[in-house]
């Protein structure tokens, strides 16, 4: 095996590890901060050729949207009975609430709640606080209008006021139900 190759510049041999050529001073070795920079560069070329355009992304949540909007309500999941376990001084234990919690993550829920705040998050997303009551936990819902008149009737909302939405349950957080993404229903898609 040959310890030594040919300048691509002269075509003077060079031994294998030099990093310059001795004849004609081509740099014949790339170095570390270099290599790091190629290949930092290559992954983000390949990232931005890979990454969905914005009117893929619109179309993708739009179909997600209709997809939760037509979609039937699971079952099992009561929510008098998600009340009497999340309610402050509920007499289930954290255990009980963690199982439940598992058992309704990722389903779909149509659910009605006393609004208690509202909070922009993005163009046409809103994170919505409802209150919870004698039939009913409060819940964290991340409501998605699907057109002027919903963004309208969301921005206008008050404490107190009624919402109903359809949507996909995420989770709980501090005993609310958390709604990753949802949908209005009733009069209020209006």
């Amino acid at each position: 095996m040959s310890k030594t190759k040919s300048c691509p510049a002269c075509n003077n041999e060079v031994a294998k590890s030099a990093k310059t050529c001795p004849k004609c001073g081509k740099k014949l070795k790339m170095g570390f901060f270099k290599k790091s920079l190629l290949v930092l560069a290559v992954f983000v070329a390949v990232a931005i050729a890979l990454a969905p355009s914005p009117e893929d992304q619109t179309l993708a949540l739009a179909n997600e949207l209709e997809t939760i909007a037509n979609a039937e309500p699971s079952g099992d999941i009561a929510p008098e009975e998600l009340r009497q376990l999340f309610v402050l001084g509920s007499e289930f234990t954290d255990v009980q609430r963690d199982n439940k919690e598992a058992e309704i993550t990722g389903k779909t829920a149509e659910w009605e709640g006393k609004v208690y705040e509202v909070r922009k998050r993005d163009e046409n997303e809103y994170r919505v606080q409802t209150t919870g009551d004698a039939s009913a936990p409060p819940t964290f819902a991340v409501v998605i209008t699907r057109s002027p008149a919903e963004v309208q009737y969301v921005e206008g909302l008050k404490t107190g006021d009624t919402i109903q939405f359809k949507g996909i349950i995420g989770g709980t957080t501090m005993r609310h139900i958390d709604f990753d993404k949802a949908v209005l229903i009733g009069a209020s898609a209006g």
